[in-house]
């Protein structure tokens, strides 16, 4: 008979974790293959932006001076954007287009529907003040303008704004390097007909949507029967593969319950072996060569917990980023936790009036799939808790 689990607290299983990891390596990237990553350092422009004073509308540039006194100008050219115009004489204006540099010597633009035609090449322009119009050097970006920070995930809209700052190439961290192990003989990956005693797979498509949806490198995918040497070489060859090892089922302490006795014939340190808390109590975590083990429960929304809670904070750190902290949000109904774990139930948490509110789904327990799939978020109920509406309570988002 295997000894029942050794449960430590969740504040301490996430602390564990996260001391025990530790930061991807930098790589260097161009900026048109940045997309997804996280900054390694602060990041500087190098150009101004605009280049020089330039016009920020079509119309007519010319010295101040001039258009006060109200006389007719003669228009000397025209300035396309992107050409390096001449200087403007006194008593002069210039055709002039929006993005093009304003000529030594000007200083204000007038819009041309202000302008009245006297005869070709001479016009007649409104008094506007002083500076109207430009869009002055560097008044975007200049070299003392921090475009990126370290730990920021770099998105399109900061990919367009390096691209104007001048940046080629940037220090990124590495994205970490997952392996997914589904067990269980239930669990079949093809199609099963309707009635069939097995179970269609459905942690194994959430799970690498998850990894997806925060960039990170699937670099093996595989399902295990409860089989100990299929077993040991598949979660030894994801350990060799792998920053982090994700598995599902097999964890806690039944007969069939593998990954344990895997985990220990492959010479893993255990870190935690259950967690106070409910759902994913039995979950695993260890290290395993040079990986991170996270051995989640195979119910369903166990498993979408211990993403959550664990392996997403855990992937943020590993990234050299700040790991999110809950939101307080007032209850829409009333919540009790009668265990004696701490219980993270599915929510869905909106905006509403200047504040965060939640409503709780309680649904039908940790296999109950379709109540997890309709939250965003997990609400976080202590040990003997009765709430009521319009308590504060602190919820993780997906």
């Amino acid at each position: 008979m295997r000894p029942s689990l050794k449960l430590v607290e969740f504040d301490e299983a996430v602390e564990i974790l996260l001391n025990s990891s530790s930061q991807t390596e930098t790589i260097t990237v161009g900026i048109s293959e940045a997309l997804g990553f996280v900054a390694h350092c602060d990041v500087y422009s190098c150009v101004n932006l605009p280049p020089g004073d330039v016009s920020a509308m079509d119309g007519y540039t010319l010295r101040y001076d001039d258009i006060v006194a109200q006389r007719p100008l003669e228009v000397t050219g025209e300035i396309p954007a992107g050409s390096a115009p001449d200087a403007l004489g006194r008593g002069k204006c210039a055709r002039i287009f929006t993005g093009a540099i304003v000529p030594g010597g000007a200083d204000t633009v007038v819009q041309q529907e202000l302008a009245e035609i006297i005869e070709d090449n001479v016009v007649r322009l409104d008094i506007l003040p002083r500076g109207s119009n430009i869009r002055k050097k560097g008044e975007v970006l200049n070299p003392e303008t921090k475009l990126l920070s370290a730990g920021e995930v770099i998105t399109p809209g900061k990919i367009a704004v390096l691209a104007a700052g001048g940046i080629e190439k940037l220090t990124v961290h590495r994205k970490p390097r997952i392996a997914i192990l589904i067990t269980g003989n239930e669990i079949d990956p093809k199609q099963i007909p309707i009635g069939s005693e097995r179970m269609r797979d459905s942690n194994g498509p959430m799970l690498k949507a998850l990894s997806e949806s925060v960039e990170c490198e699937i670099v093996y995918f595989e399902h295990v029967r409860d089989e100990m040497e299929e077993c040991l070489f598949k979660f030894r060859r994801a350990s060799e593969l792998a920053d982090i090892v994700i598995s599902t089922g097999g964890v806690s302490v039944g007969d069939y319950d593998l990954v344990p006795e895997i985990v220990e014939k492959l010479r893993a340190k255990t870190l935690f072996h259950g967690v106070r808390m409910k759902p994913g109590k039995p979950l695993y975590c260890a290290r395993l060569n040079k990986s991170i083990f996270l051995g989640l429960p195979g119910n369903s929304v166990s498993a979408l917990a211990g993403w959550q809670l664990f392996v997403k904070p855990l992937l943020v750190d590993m990234q050299g980023q700040k790991v999110e902290e809950p939101v307080i949000a007032q209850l829409e109904e009333v919540a009790e936790n009668k265990g004696k774990r701490l219980l993270f139930i599915p929510g869905y948490l909106r905006g509403e009036k200047g504040r965060l509110v939640v409503s709780h789904k309680l649904g039908l327990g940790s296999h109950d799939i379709l109540t997890a799939s309709r939250a965003n978020c997990l609400i976080r109920l202590e040990t003997s808790a009765k709430l009521l509406v319009g308590d504060n309570v602190e919820c993780t988002k997906f």
